[in-house]
């Protein structure tokens, strides 16, 4: 067996049973009964850390290096504490952890959050895992294989995302301002607030979740980081989707900074990025 077909021994199923596992035992436990000192500050005083988010991650990333020997683990938790470098790779596959994305909601006890992993080889996203841990399910991408439901039931469902042709105001979908540039952010605030249709759920993998699951038609993401990109970047391709850094559709990079826009059509993201864009100065 060749070194590059390790990867291919990495069961959806095994991935999904470590997410679920850690998930009953260390997540949802501390779901609505976290104490103050359970919950500590990032970047910002909303940019929260939770005690559930520390322990998921070292048990996840653990399960992981087990599943793939000789793979690496970068984690929102372990980059944030200085554990870990995102820029230095001495592995052909690498493991991307967000143990809780969603972790403002998580601490409100709101219901969107979730967990997720995506796999790189090399420089290039090969698959993702985006779990729910309140419903039990599941959203899985492979490259050049498309995106799957995976139900508490066991039962797996390929996903058919909903193409509507209408226009802008008559679509619905998630966008957010909060990674522009503080020269441009409240203009394009202002834009978005008077946008019909656009929601906000707090969570980068539920949004993609929605889209997979023909819930939502577009997307945006204006503050990137792998954990939260990565996952939802090859979820949207994967599903037919335009995916591209806006506004000048720069093809995505597992460690882009930017605005990531996804929409049904190319016709729907320009749209959108003409909508968000033009008169902005």
């Amino acid at each position: 067996m060749r070194k590059a077909d390790t990867a291919a021994f990495v069961s959806d199923k095994a991935v999904l049973l470590v997410l679920k596992q850690v998930s009953e035992a260390i997540i949802l436990p501390r779901y609505k009964r976290l104490s103050d000192a359970d919950i500590s500050t990032k970047t910002d005083a909303n940019d929260f850390v939770t005690v559930a988010d520390r322990e998921a991650e070292a048990e996840i990333s653990t399960e992981l290096l087990r599943m793939l020997p000789g793979s690496r683990c970068i984690g929102e938790e372990s980059v944030a504490e200085g554990r870990c470098d995102i820029n230095s790779s001495d592995a052909d596959y690498t493991w991307i952890i967000d143990p809780i994305d969603g972790t403002r909601n998580f601490v409100a006890g709101e219901e969107h959050f979730c967990c997720m992993v995506s796999l790189i080889e090399k420089e290039n996203p090969i698959r993702s895992w985006i779990y729910r841990p309140l419903v039990g399910d599941a959203v899985v991408a492979g490259k050049d294989k498309g995106v799957s439901h995976y139900l508490p039931t066991g039962e797996i469902v390929a996903c058919k995302p909903r193409w509507h042709q209408n226009e802008l105001p008559l679509l619905q979908g998630t966008l957010n301002a909060m990674g522009f540039d503080l020269t441009i952010r409240e203009q394009v605030r202002n834009k978005l607030r008077g946008l019909k249709g656009r929601f906000h759920l707090g969570s980068a993998g539920i949004d993609a979740l929605y889209i997979a699951l023909g819930q939502s038609d577009y997307l945006m993401h204006s503050k990137l980081t792998p954990w939260d990109s990565v996952p939802v970047e090859l979820t949207c391709r994967e599903l037919g989707y335009h995916v591209r850094l806006a506004p000048d559709e720069t093809p995505f990079h597992w460690q882009a900074k930017g605005v990531l826009l996804a929409a049904s059509t190319r016709k729907q993201w320009q749209e959108i990025a003409d909508f968000i864009w033009l008169e902005i100065t």
